[in-house]
């Protein structure tokens, strides 16, 4: 199965979240009870090392998996500009599927707050 395609903007020191829920063929929520996944941004797909690393949970019961950056962390990329990113799904005894990716857009900001 290939990965579906989801474009994202990151607001430069500014949180970031996206939530995916997984659902079955019949419309409910896919159970992901011991399921792992993973995200990162790289500067493209032969990045020797990703740019930064999404926080990851999955609420199994739920389906849902949640993305998310803090705003310190999407501050340190304001000067990438374009960028690419993927969530991988990591099912506990198959093999690992790429689940989305796409291009990412970092905006950068304009207003500090100090520390």
């Amino acid at each position: 199965m290939a990965a579906a395609t989801k474009d994202i903007v990151i607001d430069a020191f500014a949180g970031f979240a996206l939530d995916v829920q997984c659902r079955d063929a019949a419309g409910g929520a896919l159970d992901l009870t011991g399921y792992e996944a993973f995200a990162a941004l790289s500067s493209g797909p032969r990045a020797a090392l990703p740019l930064a690393d999404f926080a990851v949970t999955v609420d199994g019961p739920a389906g849902l998996i949640s993305v998310r950056m803090s705003a310190a962390a999407t501050g340190a990329l304001q000067e990438v500009g374009k960028a690419r990113w993927d969530l991988v799904l990591q099912p506990p005894a198959a093999e690992r599927l790429r689940l989305l990716e796409g291009e990412v857009w970092i905006k950068p900001g304009a207003t500090r707050i100090p520390a």
